[in-house]
């Protein structure tokens, strides 16, 4: 019986790139420097491949591939997978690229969308955060066409945390425009973007398609954008703040009190593997709203002050 696995030579001509795979850009550039530290003994890991039509289709390594046919290599040394289903595929191609850092945002964004799977199992199945998943779904889904040459690269050279929270702006036609605020003002701290982009959000909420020009002042963050997000915000505070403090402070605390029980070191020992991926992602939201509590980013009172000063 055959193995599912192998690893062995395979001629170079034999093999054919995947058109589907999540990798869209790559440089000519990049594949002659990675040419170029061969050194003659060609790739220091093996690429991966499946049977396909007589021949292999690349799973995974078609920088090295292509590095290696450019070199007058015949034959390149494979690791040779059965793999039928295409989503396992995605799947396949997606954990072996992640874990090399170099796939663009809007491509794993791209490649998220095609799995055809809810957040949470493809988080799980790729062991990231499902906050994660759904910011670069949403990168890949909502940012203007416009910007999609604009990160790492262009005239703006965005970041890719600043696209992340460019794309959460509803009014896609004023993408671009934020952008260019951003960078010229050099918001680049994800707590400043977050909060940034969602005043801006709460402003065209209030007030409509806007020209930005009537939301900033000077320093991007000026009081007439100030305003109209405090408004707004005090507004949702009103409507969803608890009539006493001191039962919502007492209930805080007590589900604190729960929480640190929780993640009793044995307790955590015993956790199934198949739900950690899960409670990761849970208590990295947790660690965002921590950190957001503790750098007084809350609503405002009526009294005027934060929530953290009014309960002190």
């Amino acid at each position: 019986m055959e193995s599912k696995i192998r690893l062995q030579k395979v001629r170079i001509n034999d093999i054919t790139p995947d058109p589907n795979q999540p990798r869209k850009r790559i440089s000519e550039g990049g594949i002659k420097r990675l040419a170029d530290s061969y050194d003659g003994k060609g790739p220091e890991q093996p690429i991966i491949v499946r049977p396909y039509d007589g021949g292999y289709m690349l799973i995974t390594g078609e920088r090295r591939w292509r590095a290696a046919k450019s070199l007058g290599y015949t034959e390149i040394e494979c690791i040779v997978k059965d793999i039928p289903d295409e989503k396992v595929l995605l799947l396949t191609q997606l954990r072996e690229n992640l874990q090399r850092e170099d796939l663009h945002p809007l491509e794993i964004g791209k490649a998220y969308l095609r799995a055809n799977m809810s957040e949470r199992k493809l988080a799980k199945e790729l062991g990231v955060s499902r906050s994660r998943v759904h910011d670069y779904t949403n990168l890949a889904k909502n940012l203007s066409g416009l910007l999609t040459n604009q990160i790492g690269e262009g005239m703006l050279g965005l970041s890719t945390t600043q696209a992340i929270e460019i794309a959460k702006l509803k009014f896609t036609g004023k993408q671009f425009e934020l952008a260019q605020v951003i960078v010229k003002h050099k918001i680049t701290d994800y707590h400043h973007l977050y909060n940034f982009v969602k005043r801006v959000n709460l402003a065209m909420d209030m007030y409509g398609n806007i020209p930005m020009d009537d939301m900033l002042k000077e320093d991007a963050a000026g009081p007439s954008l100030e305003a109209i997000a405090n408004e707004v915000l005090h507004v949702e505070k009103r409507r969803y703040a608890p009539r006493e403090k001191k039962d919502f402070c007492d209930q805080l605390c007590s589900l604190i009190t729960e929480l640190s029980d929780a993640l009793n070191p044995w307790l955590i020992t015993n956790i199934p593997g198949s739900e950690t991926a899960r409670i990761k992602a849970q208590l990295e939201n947790l660690s965002l709203q921590i950190t957001l509590f503790q750098n007084g980013l809350v609503v405002p009172t009526s009294g005027g002050k934060s929530g953290v000063e009014a309960m002190s």
